[in-house]
């Protein structure tokens, strides 16, 4: 979290812009503080020459319909420019209610409940680690970071209890997330800690982190790498015929209980949003069977065959 803007820094909106990254820089990514530059840089472009804190509500109602960008980016840069002159003491700010809102993400892949388990049998088949970690992206919402991160105690406290906290994305080495362990994680999770005791058996101590991979070339092993754990998701996709990638299976995870009636509180809860808005923009997305329900329920009653079977014929 950042500190309040020095009264001496309140003199020009680049040196503010400057001055606000210097604190943020050690949070945010080398990536994500070259993206905030430049979108700052925009900010600064259409408001110069004012000072930040002296920013109008009119001026801010102005940035928002110069700024380039869709809707979804130019929601993004208005939170931006908002919590930056937040920070430099500007009163208005407070009172700016951004227009621009995201949208539903409507990319991606949602696979519906027979899906999953054509994909789960796939899984199963190519092995207990398939399987499991499968499982931890599609029944509990792991993404690939958390399955790297996810400890040997942490698994046995799941096991045991049905509850835990992992160490999630975020900033500042993660943020921690409380984990309600799915029971169709549990058989795998118990068959892998014997997979895993018998490679420790064979290749001497292991890390502490449950998912582990063979170095290649030695006879150790080290915490499952995220692209290891990117292949392991391929080849069950492969197997099964569906084409995801690993971070579908989150979203799939958000969809499914959105369609099982979840309220939506409980599944940003469940992921670990803190937000129910990041939840709808990218989880709750609109799948093909959807668009086919929603154009069968309007329309008249037709008799004879329906328009595919006039197409075979």
């Amino acid at each position: 979290m950042v500190t309040a803007m020095p009264y001496s820094e309140r003199t020009a909106l680049r040196r503010a812009v400057g001055a606000y990254l210097s604190e943020l820089k050690e949070g945010i990514s080398a990536e994500t503080a070259k993206q905030y530059r430049m979108q700052l840089s925009q900010v600064a472009a259409i408001l110069e020459p004012a000072k930040p804190r002296d920013v109008t509500l009119k001026d801010m109602r102005r940035l928002e319909a110069e700024l380039p960008g869709n809707e979804n980016t130019l929601a993004t840069k208005c939170a931006l420019a908002k919590a930056f002159l937040k920070w430099t003491g500007n009163i208005e700010a407070t009172k700016w209610k951004i227009r621009a809102k995201h949208r539903p993400k409507m990319d991606g892949v949602f696979l519906n409940e027979s899906q999953v388990e054509i994909v789960r049998q796939a899984a199963r088949e190519l092995g207990v680690e398939h399987e499991l970690t499968f499982s931890l992206m599609a029944d509990n919402s792991f993404r690939a970071v958390d399955c790297q991160r996810l400890t040997v105690d942490q698994a046995r406290t799941l096991l045991a209890r049905g509850l835990s906290e992992i160490v999630s994305k975020g900033k500042m080495g993660g943020k921690r997330r409380p984990i309600a362990l799915h029971e169709d994680t549990f058989s795998p999770m118990v068959e892998y800690l014997k997979h895993r005791r018998q490679l420790e058996e064979r290749y001497g101590p292991t890390p502490e982190n449950l998912l582990v991979m063979k170095v290649k070339g030695k006879r150790q092993l080290a915490p499952a790498s995220y692209m290891h754990i990117w292949g392991v998701i391929r080849k069950v996709s492969v197997r099964a015929g569906i084409r995801f990638a690993p971070h579908d299976l989150r979203r799939t995870f958000g969809n499914r209980h959105w369609r099982a009636g979840t309220p939506i509180e409980t599944i940003a809860k469940l992921m670990g949003h803190e937000t129910i808005g990041t939840t709808f923009k990218a989880y709750i997305g609109v799948a093909h069977d959807d668009m086919r329900a929603a154009q069968k329920r309007i329309g008249t009653k037709k008799t004879g065959p329906s328009w595919p079977s006039q197409l075979r014929e």
